[in-house]
C-alpha cells in the first residue's frame, strides 16, 4: 500500500481524451453513488471534466492548506497514482 500523500492531478486521460479537471467530489466510504465500480470500504475521489468523469478509490482524501486536493493510500502496483506529483505534506 502507498500512503506517500499526492496531488491530485489537474488533467486526466478519459475514453475522449485528455481534458483539464472541472471539479473534484470525494465520495466517503459507504456513500458512493449508485453504480460506482470502487470498494465501499474505500473513499472515492470523482474527478469531473468535459469528457466524462474518472473515479479513483484511496484510504484518504483532502484539501491542504494550498486549497489542493491531496490523497493517499493506493495499491502500489498502480503505476498511473504513482506518477501523480508527490505532496510534502504528512
Amino acid at each position: 500500500m502507498d500512503r506517500f500523500p499526492r496531488y491530485a492531478p489537474e488533467k486526466v486521460f478519459t475514453l475522449k481524451g485528455t481534458y483539464p479537471v472541472k471539479r473534484y467530489i470525494a465520495h466517503p466510504p459507504g456513500n458512493h453513488p449508485k453504480g460506482c465500480p470502487i470498494k465501499s470500504d474505500m473513499t472515492v475521489l470523482e474527478m469531473q471534466t468535459e469528457g466524462g468523469s474518472c473515479w479513483y478509490g484511496f484510504e484518504k482524501v483532502w484539501i491542504n492548506s494550498e486549497l489542493r486536493m491531496v490523497v493517499s493510500g493506493f495499491g502500489s502496483a498502480d503505476e498511473v497514482r504513482r506518477n501523480w506529483e508527490k505532496c510534502a505534506e504528512v
